[in-house]
C-alpha cells in the first residue's frame, strides 16, 4: 500500500503541469551570492593592519575569519574574506584619486556681434586721426620660491633624539627601517603628530604596543614600541599634541602615505631633532 502511494506521488510530480509549477517557483529566484575568499601567504613584515589596507577588509573581519584571539599573524597562511556580489553586475573600481584627470568642460565663447559703421558727418579731410595710447609694459614678477614642507607633522615627543642607526631607509646591518627610531625617557608622553582618527590600537607583531592615526588625507602616522597605549577606541578623533601613550626606552615613528612608508624628515622640522 505504501509503495503504491509513493508511486502515485512521483507520477503526479512528473506531469508537465507539476514540473512547470516547480520551475516557476524556484527557477526565477535570483540574487546576490557570497563570493568565496582566498588564502594569502603571509610575508615577512605583514601585519593585520597593513593587510586590511591592502585587501580592503577591516582588522576585525580578518581576526574573525581566521579565529585569531589577538593581532599575531599565523606563520603560514591567512584567509582573506570577500563580500557579496551580483553575477550580472561587473562594476569597475574607480581609479585612484592621485591618477584621476580633471577634465574642464568649457562652453565655446559666443561670436562677437559686428559693430555698425556710422558715416562721418564731416568731410574726410577734416577728420584728425588720434594717436593710439601707448601700450603699458607689464613686468613679469619674480618667481616666489616654495618653502619646504617643514613642520607639517609635529614631533611625537618633546626634545626628540635620534638613536644610532635610527634613520629612515637602509641601515649598515643590511636591514631597512620604515621610520625613525627615537631615544626617549621612560614614561615620557607620546603626542599625536597631527589631528587624526584612531584606526588601530593594540599589540602588533614586530611593533609591540602600537597606535595608528588616519589623518584623512591619505597620510597615516604609526607610533610603536610604546610602554603603554591610552585606551582610545577605533574611530576616536585626537587633536594635534594630545597624549596617546607613554614611551619605553625607544619610540618607533612612521609616516605613511596610503600604505607606503615615506621619510618623516621630509615632513617635519628637522632643526628640533638632536643626533641627526
Amino acid at each position: 500500500m505504501h509503495k503504491l502511494c509513493l508511486f502515485c506521488f512521483l507520477f503526479l510530480l512528473a506531469t508537465p503541469e507539476s514540473l512547470g509549477f516547480l520551475r516557476d517557483l524556484f527557477g526565477s529566484r535570483r540574487g546576490t551570492r557570497e563570493r568565496g575568499g582566498f588564502y594569502y601567504q603571509v610575508q615577512k613584515g605583514d601585519n593585520l593592519w597593513s593587510l586590511s589596507q591592502k585587501f580592503g577588509v577591516s582588522v576585525d573581519e580578518l581576526r574573525r575569519a581566521n579565529r585569531l584571539r589577538n593581532n599575531d599573524l599565523p606563520i603560514m597562511r591567512l584567509y582573506i574574506p570577500r563580500g557579496t556580489y551580483n553575477p550580472k553586475e561587473t562594476a569597475k573600481a574607480p581609479p585612484h584619486p592621485d591618477k584621476q584627470k580633471i577634465v574642464a568642460t568649457t562652453k565655446p565663447a559666443p561670436k562677437p556681434k559686428p559693430t555698425p559703421i556710422h558715416k562721418p558727418s564731416q568731410p574726410t579731410s577734416q577728420i584728425v586721426a588720434k594717436k593710439p595710447a601707448p601700450t603699458p609694459q607689464i613686468r613679469n614678477p619674480a618667481p616666489v620660491a616654495k618653502k619646504p614642507d617643514t613642520g607639517y607633522f609635529a614631533w611625537p615627543v618633546e626634545n626628540p633624539v635620534l638613536a644610532p642607526q635610527g634613520k629612515f631607509g637602509p641601515r649598515a646591518d643590511g636591514t631597512t627601517s620604515s621610520g625613525l627610531q627615537l631615544l626617549t625617557k621612560p614614561k615620557q608622553p607620546v603626542l599625536a603628530a597631527r589631528e587624526g582618527r584612531v584606526v588601530y590600537s593594540g599589540t602588533m607583531q614586530g611593533y609591540g604596543q602600537t597606535l595608528i592615526l588616519d589623518h584623512l588625507d591619505n597620510f597615516f602616522t604609526v607610533y610603536a614600541q610604546m610602554e603603554s597605549v591610552k585606551n582610545l577606541q577605533n574611530g576616536f578623533t585626537v587633536s594635534k599634541g594630545s597624549p596617546i601613550g607613554y614611551t619605553g626606552p625607544t619610540l618607533h615613528f612612521e609616516i605613511r602615505k596610503l600604505n607606503q612608508a615615506v621619510n618623516p624628515l621630509n615632513h617635519m622640522d628637522v632643526s628640533r631633532l638632536k643626533g641627526s
